[in-house]
């Protein structure tokens, strides 16, 4: 297997900064009273930087896709979350990396200011590595956060990051992921 590395977090902390002002800034979700769809479908464009071990160079799965589905719980700020994606990259001898994730957790809204929402989620499940002749798989914690930008009523545009390790034939890998797409809200 290649080694896998690690992330930049200058963005990171760009998304940091901005999530501490709405929250100082915006209005507590518990706060209010909402009428949002209880059931919300996202897909996107996801980007995946892995750190090598042993201080070995990083890994950039540049290719990639996320698909989630939340379903709120109740009235409450609390959601269910469920989430699968795949992220891709060539090696020096032009075979295809794969790295799968299947996750699923808890997400909470933190903050809505207007038509932003700021989340925060908690998952865990399984990852897969596979690339010819080999294949691995382990157990996976995903921590993160994002920001939902209100387009309408029902669509929203929304951007995440995250943090992932990943417990693999005995070995821990840890990767910085950041995804961009939209959610549409089901039901009423």
């Amino acid at each position: 297997m290649t080694t896998r590395q690690g992330t930049r977090w200058t963005l990171a902390g760009l998304s940091a900064s901005s999530a501490v002002a709405l929250f100082l800034w915006g209005t507590p979700v518990w706060a209010q009273t909402t009428s949002d769809p209880p059931l919300r479908l996202g897909i996107g464009y996801s980007f995946l930087q892995e750190q090598g071990l042993g201080g070995g160079p990083s890994t950039t799965y540049s290719k990639g896709w996320a698909a989630t589905v939340d379903r709120r719980v109740g009235h409450s700020r609390f959601a269910l979350v469920g989430e699968v994606g795949g992220n891709y990259h060539t090696n020096l001898v032009v075979e295809t990396e794969s790295l799968y994730g299947f996750l699923g957790g808890l997400r909470i809204d933190l903050v809505r200011f207007g038509a932003v929402r700021v989340f925060a989620q908690g998952l865990v499940g399984l990852e897969r590595f596979a690339e010819p002749g080999l294949s691995e798989r382990g157990l996976a914690l995903q921590p993160g956060g994002g920001i939902d930008l209100g387009l309408t009523h029902r669509i929203a545009i929304r951007a995440e990051g995250d943090f992932r390790a990943a417990r693999e034939e005995g070995v821990t890998f840890r990767e910085g992921r950041v995804t961009f797409g939209v959610v549409i809200g089901v039901g009423r």
